[in-house]
């Protein structure tokens, strides 16, 4: 029974690598991003999410309509510490007990304004660069109820604040609990303060040094992206380079116009001249790896996310389950363990049950059933309809049962 569950578990382990790479290959059409097709990398039962870019509950989505009596309007600005708005385009996320919800994006002087509760189609992720696909979601009727006004108690968006989101960056909160229709839609300045352990950054100086020609090509590019015109958008972040070669941003972006359109190794071409432009450009390196999975080259989806867990070890959970997978199939176990226990300690939202079950499987192999069936069962707590529960299930019955013969086994004068 031992052997048969183990090996039972490490094909599932090794499955679970496979989901990182084929849904790559998975058409879905609806906007920019990663993998070979755009949108976002499924992992099991979650959703990863595309580089920098704000984890979303894609069970759910947005209202379609709302009663415009009753419409909530927000308002105001984005600040860093010292003053100055963000060089780049930031999210703007309404955050209703832990649960994130992007509502809308700066402009380029940090302003935002938008209608509360609508949140975000398709759209460009926070850092300006990476184009995400942001599912939208339909809130619960007591969500429907905070976002119109009707909250129980006559409590509008309790529970809920609004935050900036920037990689890199901490973001002061704006509690929406009592805001109403009538009420003065400015929310003040919402203060970005850099996080002390990032290194790399969304924001690359060099972008910033970007002439006007070259700076007005990238924009039309990234509108195109946006769009999901990946032909028309690759055309104009061509141009970008070809005006300015040592544009970070502009070199990403084709980078994602081309994965959106499965021309991997052209895509691999781009990131890599983004980041011998500028080594510290966070971006690019979750690509790169999203990319090396996809090809199953371990070893370069290992170093990869090494690099970017080193400039960045806060804001990119699915980089360390890319790294855990990638030290599993290399046969570190080891070290596959612990990428997977750190992302498990970042991912404080449970975006990658993934995680879970890895190390489940780690753990399975070393006989550690009780240890196993503790991480699937944080699994199924956090994903009990998943794509891969009913296995899971009948897994965790199997090292319940193995756990408790051992247990036996280990009492004196059995």
């Amino acid at each position: 029974m031992a052997g048969t569950l183990t090996a039972a578990l490490l094909a599932l382990g090794l499955a679970l690598s496979g989901e990182v790479v084929t849904a790559q290959a998975q058409s879905r059409g609806s906007g920019p991003g990663t993998g070979s097709s755009g949108g976002s990398t499924t992992t099991g039962s979650s959703t990863v999410p595309p580089p920098g870019s704000m984890p979303t509950d894609s069970s759910l989505q947005m209202p379609q309509s709302l009663d415009l009596q009753r419409t909530i309007f927000v308002s105001g600005r984005v600040m860093l510490e010292d003053g100055t708005p963000p060089p780049v385009i930031v999210a703007i996320v309404r955050v209703c007990f832990g649960n994130p919800q992007p509502q809308a994006y700066t402009d380029g002087k940090g302003r935002f304004n938008f209608e509360l509760g609508h949140g975000l189609g398709m759209v460009p992720d926070a850092s300006m660069g990476s184009q995400e696909v942001m599912t939208a979601r339909t809130p619960t009727s007591a969500e429907s109820d905070r976002a119109l006004g009707n909250a129980p108690q006559n409590n509008p968006n309790r529970g809920c604040e609004l935050q900036a989101y920037l990689p890199g960056y901490r973001s002061d909160s704006v509690d929406l609990t009592g805001r109403r229709s009538m009420d003065n839609p400015d929310v003040g300045t919402i203060l970005l303060h850099r996080m002390a352990n990032v290194q790399g950054s969304v924001i690359s100086a060099l972008s910033l040094h970007a002439p006007k020609d070259a700076r007005k090509a990238y924009e039309k590019g990234f509108a195109a992206l946006t769009k999901g015109k990946w032909d028309e958008g690759e055309t104009h972040l061509q141009q970008a380079v070809a005006l300015y070669p040592r544009y970070p941003d502009a070199w990403f972006g084709l980078g994602a116009a081309f994965q959106s359109q499965g021309k991997l190794e052209e895509a691999r071409q781009a990131y890599g001249k983004a980041l011998a432009a500028d080594d510290k450009f966070l971006k690019p390196y979750r690509q790169m790896a999203e990319i090396a999975l996809h090809d199953r080259n371990w070893e370069e989806a290992a170093q990869t996310t090494d690099r970017l867990l080193r400039l960045d070890p806060v804001d990119y959970p699915e980089a360390y389950y890319f790294n855990a997978v990638a030290r599993f199939n290399l046969g570190d176990m080891d070290a596959a363990e612990k990428s997977a226990r750190e992302g498990l300690r970042v991912d404080a939202h449970h975006r990658l049950p993934g995680l879970e079950h890895l190390l489940g499987t780690i753990r399975a192999n070393r006989r550690d059933y009780a240890g196993a069936a503790q991480f699937l069962r944080s699994y199924l707590d956090h994903q009990p309809e998943g794509k891969d529960a009913e296995l899971i299930r009948k897994q965790l019955a199997d090292l319940d049962r193995l756990a408790a013969q051992s247990a036996s086994q280990a009492r004196p004068g059995q």
